[in-house]
């Protein structure tokens, strides 16, 4: 059985992950190359949360896609220092930056105005 990913940055108890700390388990996924199930299950994530947050690391060229007929993911050498950095660096990451909801989204509602 797939054991959870642990984040040193998720709030004790049964708090919510922020959104780096789903990036950086989704990048301690991909140390290894990696289905894009599991890392939906293992990550905890919905297919369309696990779509947004692949795409971002794909973007920035933290992850890549690896494989053949199976479309994996594997975390590029990029990704693996900036896993490192965020780890030694704990208590120095400040953890109110914006969401990866509002970089990859328009603001709807400055749309709306007529």
């Amino acid at each position: 059985m797939p054991t959870q990913v642990l984040d040193p940055f998720a709030k004790s108890g049964k708090g919510r992950r922020d959104e780096l700390g789903v990036l950086l388990d989704i990048l301690r996924l991909g140390n290894s190359p990696v289905k894009k199930t599991h890392v939906l299950y293992r990550a905890n994530l919905g297919f369309s949360q696990m779509e947004r947050y692949l795409n971002f690391l794909l973007a920035r060229g933290l992850l890549e896609e690896c494989g053949g007929e199976v479309r994996m993911y594997r975390t590029t050498s990029r990704g693996k220092a900036l896993i490192e950095l965020l780890e030694t660096n704990e208590d120095k990451v400040p953890r109110s930056s914006p969401t990866i909801e509002r970089i990859e989204k328009p603001d709807v509602a400055k749309r709306k105005t007529r």
